[in-house]
Protein backbone atom coordinates (compact mmCIF):
# COMPACT_ATOMS: atom_id res chain seq x y z
CA UNK A 1 0.00 0.00 0.00
CA UNK A 2 2.65 2.31 0.86
CA UNK A 3 4.30 1.46 -2.12
CA UNK A 4 1.38 2.55 -3.87
CA UNK A 5 1.27 5.67 -2.62
CA UNK A 6 4.89 6.15 -3.28
CA UNK A 7 4.42 5.59 -6.90
CA UNK A 8 1.81 7.96 -7.03
CA UNK A 9 3.62 10.56 -5.83
CA UNK A 10 6.22 9.98 -7.38
CA UNK A 11 3.85 10.54 -10.46
CA UNK A 12 2.14 13.45 -9.88
CA UNK A 13 5.75 15.40 -9.06
CA UNK A 14 7.07 14.34 -12.02
CA UNK A 15 3.58 15.22 -14.44
CA UNK A 16 3.56 18.51 -12.27
CA UNK A 17 7.93 19.13 -12.58
CA UNK A 18 6.88 18.31 -16.53
CA UNK A 19 4.20 20.67 -16.86
CA UNK A 20 5.88 23.64 -15.46
CA UNK A 21 8.74 22.59 -17.70
CA UNK A 22 6.96 23.07 -21.05
CA UNK A 23 4.87 26.29 -19.70
CA UNK A 24 8.07 27.69 -19.06
CA UNK A 25 9.62 26.21 -22.60
CA UNK A 26 6.36 27.61 -24.34
CA UNK A 27 6.77 30.95 -22.47
CA UNK A 28 10.74 31.50 -23.25
CA UNK A 29 9.57 30.43 -27.02
CA UNK A 30 6.74 33.50 -26.88
CA UNK A 31 9.27 35.99 -25.31
CA UNK A 32 11.41 35.09 -28.11
CA UNK A 33 8.90 35.81 -30.76
CA UNK A 34 7.94 39.08 -29.30
CA UNK A 35 11.62 39.82 -29.77
CA UNK A 36 11.57 38.70 -33.29
CA UNK A 37 8.94 40.71 -34.35
CA UNK A 38 10.34 43.81 -32.47
CA UNK A 39 13.09 43.64 -34.87
CA UNK A 40 11.02 42.79 -37.94
CA UNK A 41 8.82 46.12 -37.15
CA UNK A 42 11.81 48.30 -36.88
CA UNK A 43 13.66 46.70 -39.56
CA UNK A 44 11.00 46.55 -42.50
CA UNK A 45 10.60 49.93 -43.40
CA UNK A 46 14.02 49.88 -44.20
CA UNK A 47 13.63 46.86 -46.59
CA UNK A 48 10.76 48.27 -48.74
CA UNK A 49 12.40 52.04 -48.93
CA UNK A 50 15.36 50.09 -50.56
CA UNK A 51 12.93 48.41 -52.66
CA UNK A 52 10.91 51.27 -53.66
CA UNK A 53 7.96 49.27 -52.78
CA UNK A 54 6.23 52.58 -50.81
CA UNK A 55 3.89 53.51 -53.59
CA UNK A 56 0.44 53.70 -54.95
CA UNK A 57 -0.68 50.27 -53.15
CA UNK A 58 -1.31 50.09 -49.63
CA UNK A 59 1.43 47.22 -47.88
CA UNK A 60 0.99 45.06 -45.14
CA UNK A 61 2.98 42.54 -43.34
CA UNK A 62 1.61 38.80 -42.41
CA UNK A 63 1.62 37.23 -38.96
CA UNK A 64 4.99 34.92 -38.80
CA UNK A 65 5.06 31.97 -40.93
CA UNK A 66 6.76 29.11 -40.77
CA UNK A 67 8.05 26.36 -43.72
CA UNK A 68 8.85 23.63 -42.82
CA UNK A 69 10.38 20.67 -44.14
CA UNK A 70 7.98 17.92 -44.72
CA UNK A 71 10.23 15.40 -45.02
CA UNK A 72 11.59 16.20 -41.45
CA UNK A 73 9.00 17.52 -39.73
CA UNK A 74 11.51 20.28 -39.16
CA UNK A 75 11.29 23.96 -39.14
CA UNK A 76 12.99 25.53 -42.42
CA UNK A 77 12.86 29.00 -41.95
CA UNK A 78 10.19 31.81 -40.55
CA UNK A 79 9.08 34.28 -42.41
CA UNK A 80 7.04 37.37 -42.85
CA UNK A 81 5.44 38.06 -46.31
CA UNK A 82 4.67 41.81 -47.62
CA UNK A 83 1.47 41.82 -49.59
CA UNK A 84 -0.94 44.17 -50.76
CA UNK A 85 -4.74 43.22 -50.91
CA UNK A 86 -4.31 41.13 -54.08
CA UNK A 87 -0.34 39.88 -54.36
CA UNK A 88 2.91 39.19 -52.19
CA UNK A 89 5.36 41.47 -52.88
CA UNK A 90 8.46 40.48 -50.75
CA UNK A 91 9.59 38.04 -48.09
CA UNK A 92 11.95 38.84 -44.75
CA UNK A 93 13.59 35.84 -43.52
CA UNK A 94 14.54 35.91 -39.70
CA UNK A 95 17.58 34.37 -38.03
CA UNK A 96 18.79 34.71 -34.65
CA UNK A 97 22.23 34.45 -34.16
CA UNK A 98 24.19 34.41 -30.73
CA UNK A 99 21.00 36.16 -29.56
CA UNK A 100 21.01 38.86 -32.06
CA UNK A 101 18.99 39.09 -35.16
CA UNK A 102 19.65 39.42 -39.24
CA UNK A 103 17.42 38.66 -41.86
CA UNK A 104 17.64 38.87 -45.71
CA UNK A 105 14.73 40.60 -48.22
CA UNK A 106 13.88 38.75 -51.41
CA UNK A 107 11.77 41.09 -53.62
CA UNK A 108 9.57 40.02 -56.17
CA UNK A 109 5.95 39.03 -56.45
CA UNK A 110 6.02 36.33 -59.33
CA UNK A 111 9.27 35.36 -58.52
CA UNK A 112 8.58 34.29 -55.36
CA UNK A 113 5.19 32.19 -56.43
CA UNK A 114 6.69 30.54 -58.85
CA UNK A 115 9.72 29.67 -56.83
CA UNK A 116 6.53 27.97 -54.54
CA UNK A 117 5.16 26.49 -57.63
CA UNK A 118 8.23 24.74 -59.02
CA UNK A 119 9.80 23.74 -55.34
CA UNK A 120 10.28 19.88 -55.62
CA UNK A 121 10.66 19.13 -52.52
CA UNK A 122 7.81 19.16 -50.22
CA UNK A 123 7.12 22.07 -47.58
CA UNK A 124 4.14 23.75 -45.68
CA UNK A 125 3.70 27.29 -46.25
CA UNK A 126 1.46 28.99 -43.17
CA UNK A 127 1.72 28.92 -39.41
CA UNK A 128 0.57 26.82 -36.37
CA UNK A 129 -2.02 28.47 -35.77
CA UNK A 130 -4.51 28.62 -38.93
CA UNK A 131 -4.84 26.94 -42.23
CA UNK A 132 -1.90 25.74 -43.90
CA UNK A 133 -0.91 24.86 -47.26
CA UNK A 134 1.50 22.04 -48.01
CA UNK A 135 3.08 22.43 -51.65
CA UNK A 136 4.75 19.73 -54.35
CA UNK A 137 5.66 20.48 -57.56
CA UNK A 138 2.79 18.61 -58.66
CA UNK A 139 0.33 18.87 -56.09
CA UNK A 140 -1.09 21.11 -53.34
CA UNK A 141 -2.70 19.88 -50.41
CA UNK A 142 -4.80 21.95 -48.19
CA UNK A 143 -4.61 21.32 -44.57
CA UNK A 144 -8.37 21.59 -42.98
CA UNK A 145 -6.31 22.17 -39.38
CA UNK A 146 -2.83 23.12 -37.72
CA UNK A 147 -0.03 20.73 -37.58
CA UNK A 148 2.21 18.77 -39.52
CA UNK A 149 1.42 15.30 -38.71
CA UNK A 150 0.06 14.79 -41.96
CA UNK A 151 -2.42 11.88 -42.30
CA UNK A 152 -6.40 12.80 -42.28
CA UNK A 153 -6.03 16.21 -42.07
CA UNK A 154 -5.47 17.25 -45.24
CA UNK A 155 -6.79 16.37 -48.79
CA UNK A 156 -5.21 15.72 -51.43
CA UNK A 157 -5.78 17.84 -54.86
CA UNK A 158 -3.67 17.32 -58.01
CA UNK A 159 -2.91 20.78 -59.61
CA UNK A 160 -3.40 18.99 -63.07
CA UNK A 161 -6.82 17.61 -62.16
CA UNK A 162 -8.14 21.30 -60.50
CA UNK A 163 -6.73 23.48 -62.66
CA UNK A 164 -4.87 25.24 -59.86
CA UNK A 165 -2.61 27.79 -61.35
CA UNK A 166 -0.05 30.26 -60.06
CA UNK A 167 -2.11 33.22 -59.84
CA UNK A 168 -5.11 31.51 -58.33
CA UNK A 169 -1.57 29.52 -55.82
CA UNK A 170 -0.93 33.45 -55.16
CA UNK A 171 -4.38 34.26 -54.35
CA UNK A 172 -4.46 31.79 -51.73
CA UNK A 173 -0.95 32.90 -49.97
CA UNK A 174 -2.37 36.06 -49.95
CA UNK A 175 -5.43 35.25 -48.36
CA UNK A 176 -3.47 33.16 -45.48
CA UNK A 177 -1.11 35.87 -45.48
CA UNK A 178 -4.10 38.74 -44.48
CA UNK A 179 -5.46 36.87 -41.60
CA UNK A 180 -3.28 38.92 -39.40
CA UNK A 181 -2.26 41.17 -41.24
CA UNK A 182 0.20 44.25 -40.14
CA UNK A 183 -0.41 47.72 -41.58
CA UNK A 184 2.68 49.21 -42.78
CA UNK A 185 0.92 52.62 -44.26
CA UNK A 186 1.32 54.73 -41.34
CA UNK A 187 3.41 58.28 -41.78
CA UNK A 188 5.98 56.60 -38.89
CA UNK A 189 6.57 53.75 -40.85
CA UNK A 190 7.94 55.61 -43.37
CA UNK A 191 10.77 57.36 -41.36
CA UNK A 192 14.00 55.86 -42.26
CA UNK A 193 17.00 57.69 -42.56
CA UNK A 194 18.72 59.24 -45.42
CA UNK A 195 21.02 56.95 -47.80
CA UNK A 196 24.20 57.59 -49.50
CA UNK A 197 23.62 54.57 -52.54
CA UNK A 198 26.38 53.56 -54.76
CA UNK A 199 25.88 51.56 -57.80
CA UNK A 200 27.90 50.37 -61.01
CA UNK A 201 25.01 52.25 -62.73
CA UNK A 202 23.18 49.23 -63.34
CA UNK A 203 22.00 45.81 -62.27
CA UNK A 204 23.65 42.98 -63.57
CA UNK A 205 21.78 40.04 -65.34
CA UNK A 206 20.87 37.26 -63.37
CA UNK A 207 22.41 34.02 -64.33
CA UNK A 208 20.78 30.76 -63.10
CA UNK A 209 22.98 28.47 -60.84
CA UNK A 210 24.08 25.31 -62.37
CA UNK A 211 25.60 21.88 -61.64
CA UNK A 212 27.93 19.00 -62.93
CA UNK A 213 28.46 15.95 -61.74
CA UNK A 214 26.60 17.09 -58.32
CA UNK A 215 28.42 20.08 -57.51
CA UNK A 216 27.12 23.59 -58.04
CA UNK A 217 28.60 26.10 -60.55
CA UNK A 218 27.34 29.51 -58.29
CA UNK A 219 30.89 30.62 -59.02
CA UNK A 220 30.95 30.32 -62.67
CA UNK A 221 27.01 31.39 -62.64
CA UNK A 222 28.12 34.91 -60.95
CA UNK A 223 31.03 35.37 -63.40
CA UNK A 224 28.48 35.16 -66.52
CA UNK A 225 26.40 37.64 -64.80
CA UNK A 226 29.45 40.23 -64.52
CA UNK A 227 30.73 39.26 -68.52
CA UNK A 228 27.45 39.81 -69.88
CA UNK A 229 26.50 42.98 -67.71
CA UNK A 230 29.87 44.51 -69.30
CA UNK A 231 29.77 43.01 -72.83
CA UNK A 232 26.06 44.16 -73.18
CA UNK A 233 24.48 40.86 -72.04
CA UNK A 234 26.11 38.34 -73.98
CA UNK A 235 24.15 35.56 -72.86
CA UNK A 236 27.07 32.94 -71.32
CA UNK A 237 25.56 30.98 -68.83
CA UNK A 238 27.02 29.33 -65.77
CA UNK A 239 27.97 26.04 -68.29
CA UNK A 240 29.33 28.14 -70.74
CA UNK A 241 32.10 29.67 -68.56
CA UNK A 242 32.74 26.18 -66.54
CA UNK A 243 33.24 24.84 -70.19
CA UNK A 244 35.05 27.71 -71.23
CA UNK A 245 37.53 27.22 -68.75
CA UNK A 246 37.89 23.53 -68.61
CA UNK A 247 38.55 23.81 -72.57
CA UNK A 248 42.10 25.67 -71.35
CA UNK A 249 43.44 22.92 -69.53
CA UNK A 250 42.39 20.22 -72.11
CA UNK A 251 40.12 18.59 -69.74
CA UNK A 252 42.19 17.40 -67.25
CA UNK A 253 40.29 15.56 -65.28
CA UNK A 254 42.64 16.59 -62.07
CA UNK A 255 42.01 19.85 -62.78
CA UNK A 256 38.52 20.38 -62.74
CA UNK A 257 37.32 24.21 -62.58
CA UNK A 258 36.34 24.02 -58.58
CA UNK A 259 35.19 27.96 -58.38
CA UNK A 260 39.12 28.35 -57.01
CA UNK A 261 40.02 32.05 -57.45
CA UNK A 262 41.79 30.66 -60.61
CA UNK A 263 39.43 29.22 -62.72
CA UNK A 264 37.12 33.07 -62.10
CA UNK A 265 40.16 34.81 -63.14
CA UNK A 266 41.02 32.52 -66.09
CA UNK A 267 37.43 32.89 -66.85
CA UNK A 268 37.62 36.62 -66.96
CA UNK A 269 40.73 36.52 -69.02
CA UNK A 270 38.90 34.11 -71.48
CA UNK A 271 36.66 36.55 -72.17
CA UNK A 272 38.79 39.31 -72.50
CA UNK A 273 38.24 41.53 -69.20
CA UNK A 274 40.80 42.06 -66.28
CA UNK A 275 40.13 41.72 -63.38
CA UNK A 276 40.85 42.61 -59.29
CA UNK A 277 41.05 40.03 -57.09
CA UNK A 278 41.15 40.16 -53.08
CA UNK A 279 41.82 37.22 -50.80
CA UNK A 280 39.37 38.91 -48.04
CA UNK A 281 36.57 41.00 -47.94
CA UNK A 282 36.40 44.85 -48.97
CA UNK A 283 35.65 47.98 -46.29
CA UNK A 284 32.53 49.58 -47.25
CA UNK A 285 34.80 52.40 -48.38
CA UNK A 286 36.31 50.15 -50.96
CA UNK A 287 32.58 48.66 -51.94
CA UNK A 288 31.41 52.29 -52.50
CA UNK A 289 34.63 53.52 -54.77
CA UNK A 290 34.68 49.94 -56.58
CA UNK A 291 30.36 50.32 -57.38
CA UNK A 292 29.83 54.00 -57.82
CA UNK A 293 33.46 55.49 -59.24
CA UNK A 294 34.96 52.54 -60.93
CA UNK A 295 31.67 51.49 -61.96
CA UNK A 296 32.13 47.62 -61.06
CA UNK A 297 29.94 45.10 -59.76
CA UNK A 298 31.82 43.00 -57.29
CA UNK A 299 31.76 39.07 -56.82
CA UNK A 300 31.55 37.90 -53.80
CA UNK A 301 32.47 34.34 -52.41
CA UNK A 302 30.98 33.68 -48.86
CA UNK A 303 31.35 30.41 -46.30
CA UNK A 304 28.85 29.51 -43.86
CA UNK A 305 27.82 26.34 -41.79
CA UNK A 306 24.81 24.18 -42.43
CA UNK A 307 25.01 22.01 -39.71
CA UNK A 308 28.67 21.08 -39.07
CA UNK A 309 28.83 21.32 -42.76
CA UNK A 310 31.11 24.35 -43.95
CA UNK A 311 29.25 25.79 -47.19
CA UNK A 312 30.85 28.02 -49.83
CA UNK A 313 29.00 30.56 -52.57
CA UNK A 314 29.17 33.52 -54.43
CA UNK A 315 27.21 36.42 -55.51
CA UNK A 316 27.15 39.50 -57.57
CA UNK A 317 26.95 42.87 -55.03
CA UNK A 318 25.69 45.71 -57.30
CA UNK A 319 24.33 48.04 -54.76
CA UNK A 320 25.26 49.89 -51.65
CA UNK A 321 24.03 52.07 -49.12
CA UNK A 322 24.95 54.19 -46.19
CA UNK A 323 22.51 54.90 -43.34
CA UNK A 324 25.89 56.15 -41.69
CA UNK A 325 25.96 53.40 -38.84
CA UNK A 326 23.84 51.21 -40.62
CA UNK A 327 23.40 50.57 -44.52
CA UNK A 328 22.70 47.62 -46.98
CA UNK A 329 24.04 45.01 -49.59
CA UNK A 330 21.73 44.13 -52.60
CA UNK A 331 23.01 41.79 -54.52
CA UNK A 332 22.23 38.49 -57.07
CA UNK A 333 22.32 35.13 -56.13
CA UNK A 334 22.67 32.58 -58.74
CA UNK A 335 20.17 30.34 -56.47
CA UNK A 336 17.33 32.41 -56.17
CA UNK A 337 15.35 34.47 -58.59
CA UNK A 338 15.13 37.67 -57.24
CA UNK A 339 17.43 40.32 -55.75
CA UNK A 340 18.14 39.76 -52.23
CA UNK A 341 18.48 43.01 -50.02
CA UNK A 342 20.88 42.66 -46.69
CA UNK A 343 20.33 45.35 -44.16
CA UNK A 344 23.88 46.32 -42.15
CA UNK A 345 24.37 46.68 -38.83
CA UNK A 346 26.72 49.00 -37.36
CA UNK A 347 29.43 46.43 -36.27
CA UNK A 348 28.73 44.93 -39.89
CA UNK A 349 29.73 48.12 -41.61
CA UNK A 350 33.10 48.15 -39.44
CA UNK A 351 33.91 44.55 -40.64
CA UNK A 352 32.51 43.62 -43.42
CA UNK A 353 33.73 39.93 -42.95
CA UNK A 354 31.45 39.04 -40.58
CA UNK A 355 28.33 39.72 -42.76
CA UNK A 356 25.15 37.43 -41.79
CA UNK A 357 23.38 36.78 -45.11
CA UNK A 358 20.57 34.63 -44.19
CA UNK A 359 19.07 31.85 -46.02
CA UNK A 360 17.01 29.94 -43.77
CA UNK A 361 17.31 28.98 -39.96
CA UNK A 362 19.52 25.96 -41.19
CA UNK A 363 21.67 28.12 -43.69
CA UNK A 364 24.00 31.78 -42.71
CA UNK A 365 26.40 32.51 -44.62
CA UNK A 366 28.98 34.28 -41.98
CA UNK A 367 32.10 34.95 -44.09
CA UNK A 368 32.58 37.29 -46.56
CA UNK A 369 36.57 35.49 -47.63
CA UNK A 370 36.78 36.84 -51.80
CA UNK A 371 36.53 39.84 -54.23
CA UNK A 372 36.38 39.98 -57.90
CA UNK A 373 35.90 43.26 -59.40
Amino acid sequence: MKKAIFLSLVLIILCCTNKIYMQACEKAEQETVLEEYDYVRDIIPQYLTANDLYGNEELYLSARRVIYNWDTGTEEKACYYVFTTERIVGELVVQRIDGLYYSSFKNGCREIINDLYREERKFVLGNKDGNLILCTEEQVFVLESAGISGGDEFKNTDIAETGISEPLLEKQLCKIAKDKGIDLNAGSAKAVPRALIYTPGGQPPFVANDNYGGIGLCWAASTASVINYKNNNAGKTAMDIYMQCWETVGYDENRKPNGGAEWIKTAFTINGYSVDYKDSNLSTDSVATILAEEHKPIIMTLYGYEGSKLIGHAVVLFEFADFTGAGYFKFIDPNESHVITMMLSKEMMEDTHNIKYVVSPALTYTFWTGSFY
